[in-house]
């Protein structure tokens, strides 16, 4: 029975480290996020154009987003500009069809990640669209 208690007590004077450890604050400091608008218009209908380069190692991308303000819809595309295509393109619907300023597009995978690709975007001649990434 002796045996017994003191394993219990070497058992649970194990665990007290470990949970003293689990109840210590994390603290977090961000580093500065700067900015980079690359608002434009589309120059040549149909015609892929780069918005932003892919992000390097050295500076990854933290988010972005594109907005259509045009009257038409836009197609966004993730990736190499020479292997842009609408078809495997994101649509965004112009003004109005889908709110005030139209459809938006974000590189945030879902998972918490960030698309790092380059982005480039199709539409009709002329429409505008309103792109910011950090």
């Amino acid at each position: 029975m002796t045996k017994v208690r003191v394993g219990l007590l070497t058992c649970a004077l194990g665990l007290v480290p470990s949970l003293a450890l689990a109840q210590q604050a994390v603290v977090t400091s961000p580093g500065s996020v700067y900015t980079t608008d690359a608002s434009g218009t589309i120059g040549t209908s149909n015609t892929f154009q780069s918005v932003f380069p892919a992000a390097g190692n050295a500076a990854p991308r933290k988010g972005c987003l594109l907005v259509n303000v045009s009257t038409s819809r836009q197609w966004v595309y993730f990736g190499s500009l020479v292997n842009a295509a609408t078809p495997s393109s994101v649509p965004m619907e112009p003004a109005g069809v889908v709110g005030a300023l139209g459809g938006n597009v974000s590189c945030a995978t879902g998972a918490g990640g960030t698309l790092q690709d380059q982005i480039s975007i199709s539409g009709t001649a002329g429409a505008n669209y309103v792109a910011k990434q950090q």
